[in-house]
């Protein structure tokens, strides 16, 4: 019997382990469960599970064991800067610490780029943490989930004018606004519940005069039409919507197809 430890939500019939050298392979860590998603070279979905984070899963452990084209850790980064790609360079990291208010001692700065070349994207990691994701997934490359989710966004929204994007995960909101194309703003900020993430939503529609009657909201992450989160958007705003990824990613299963943006960060569209 299956362990109700794993969550098998979708396998593709045309998964089989003797083709994982051709697989991407994407795990993102949660505070409770972890996710994982393989896809393969045409960008078809072919494997998506959870599992208890804190426990050992015979089934996980075997996938993790195999040989892949690429093996990547999304990492739910909380503190973050984006810097302009001309004006970065890693001897600064120091002084972006200390802009963080973070300790070179138990904290390592990492960066991705977003996929334009116009943005390094700098996040921190605790070293214990990083540590122990390492010793745990060997071989893997870290990504934060900022870029990830920096770089799918500048890519679906080339060409559309002014939005707000927002992400849900675990006890997160990411917010990313665009105006005329351009990014803004993208900060990562703590959702307890709708309260919290409602004031939130104000503070920055305030601080950066986002006339929501004429901006666009792009949906994406841990939510739904029936989730309070959903809800409270829909009071201020007429255009809501969630991300659509249909031309991007295929799946055999239709109610899968239909919830991508559930996963936008484990699905291989970053350009990292």
């Amino acid at each position: 019997m299956m362990s109700e430890l794993l969550r098998i939500e979708f396998i593709d019939d045309n998964f089989t382990v003797e083709k994982s050298e051709d697989y991407q392979l994407f795990i993102q860590l949660g505070e409770i469960r972890n996710q994982l998603s393989i896809l393969d070279n045409s960008h078809a979905l072919l494997l998506l599970l959870s599992w208890q984070n804190d426990l050992e899963e015979d089934r996980v452990n075997h996938l993790l064991n195999l040989p892949y084209k690429s093996k990547q850790i999304i990492y739910n980064n909380n503190n973050i800067l984006l810097i302009p790609k001309e004006l970065y360079t890693e001897q600064q990291n120091i002084y972006y610490l200390n802009l963080l208010c973070l300790s070179k001692q138990q904290h390592k700065l990492l960066g991705n780029s977003t996929c334009n070349q116009r943005i390094q994207c700098l996040y921190s990691a605790p070293y214990d943490t990083l540590r122990a994701v390492e010793n745990m997934y060997k071989e893997f490359d870290v990504i934060s989930r900022s870029a990830i989710l920096l770089n799918v966004l500048q890519k679906q929204l080339r060409g559309e004018d002014t939005v707000l994007a927002i992400n849900f995960e675990e006890s997160a909101s990411d917010f990313t606004y665009f105006e005329s194309g351009e990014l803004i703003y993208h900060a990562v900020q703590p959702t307890v519940d709708a309260d919290e993430f409602n004031f939130f939503l104000l503070t920055i529609v305030e601080q950066l005069n986002i006339k929501l009657v004429d901006t666009s909201i792009l949906v994406t992450g841990k939510v739904d039409e029936k989730s309070d989160y959903y809800k409270r958007l829909t009071k201020y705003s007429t255009r809501v919507r969630f991300l659509d990824l249909t031309d991007q990613v295929q799946c055999s299963n239709s109610l899968i197809i239909d919830k991508l943006y559930r996963n936008v960060t484990l699905l291989g569209l970053s350009c990292v």
